[in-house]
């Protein structure tokens, strides 16, 4: 059954890597369409050979994307998590159809259990953190990122996203000072209070951007090549000069008028 099981799912597999590799980023043409209809009919056939090899279920879902058909790809992943619930790359492929759909809870259930069998994925970390991000858990997501750094304390991909999280924080704290600041200013009587306030979510997001500095800093100094941290960090200190200039005129505002 394995020999038969790799011969049919090594045709798909060349269909589907031929296409991949003429395409690109770009849509499939006709030829290469019925080359792709090809390759899903291998899959199929694959899988009535091996059932419960669930790498076959991956790559027919990846086949329906590069066709479009959104369906074929869903009916697929639910077909293979009936005959394979613990495959950790068919748990990962329904969280992000789940993703997809704007269901971000059912992605996190999906992205969790795929955790548990592939607790070293980057690749799953990284969907866990950004759905908890979605939903505004930025605690959960900081949690996972630090038992991914305590399991791999030299992986620039977990200091990369921990800064990312981190300048996320920040900017979220950013924007609710700066709309409790423009209230106090707009006011015909300014509201220390609000001003106050506006000061307090600037002081956590000046916190939440030191750290995320700091794991950018480790990122280039794990990695000194790396051009999406060197941008980060420029972008924190160019939004941490608007902080600086909100702060002192909030504080400056206070002073006035008290």
């Amino acid at each position: 059954r394995e020999v038969e099981w790799t011969v049919e799912y090594k045709r798909g597999a060349d269909l589907y890597n031929s296409v991949l590799r003429a395409t690109g980023d770009e849509p499939p043409n006709e030829d290469q369409r019925k080359q792709l209809l090809q390759a899903t009919a291998h899959f199929k056939t694959a899988i009535l050979i091996w059932p419960e090899e669930g790498s076959t279920y991956t790559s027919l879902v990846f086949c329906y994307r590069q066709l479009g058909d959104t369906e074929g790809a869903q009916a697929a992943i639910e077909d293979a998590l009936k005959r394979d619930p613990e495959n950790g790359k068919v748990l990962l492929l329904a969280g992000e159809s789940a993703w997809n759909e704007g269901d971000y809870q059912r992605a996190i259930d999906f992205y969790q259990r795929a955790r548990q069998i592939l607790p070293d994925n980057i690749d799953v970390m990284q969907r866990l953190t950004a759905a908890y991000m979605e939903i505004g858990n930025s605690q959960a997501a900081l949690e996972v990122l630090e038992e991914a750094r305590r399991n791999a304390p030299r992986d620039t991909n977990v200091y990369y996203n921990l800064g990312v999280v981190y300048a996320g924080i920040g900017n979220e704290a950013v924007e609710k000072g700066q709309e409790l600041y423009r209230e106090a200013v707009s006011a015909e009587e300014i509201p220390i209070d609000k001003l106050e306030a506006a000061l307090e979510y600037f002081k956590q997001a000046r916190e939440a951007y030191s750290e995320s500095l700091y794991f950018m800093d480790n990122t280039l100094a794990l990695n000194p090549d790396d051009p999406t941290a060197a941008r980060a960090i420029k972008e924190i200190q160019s939004t941490k000069k608007i902080l600086d200039t909100l702060q002192r005129s909030a504080e400056e505002i206070i002073r006035k008028n008290k």
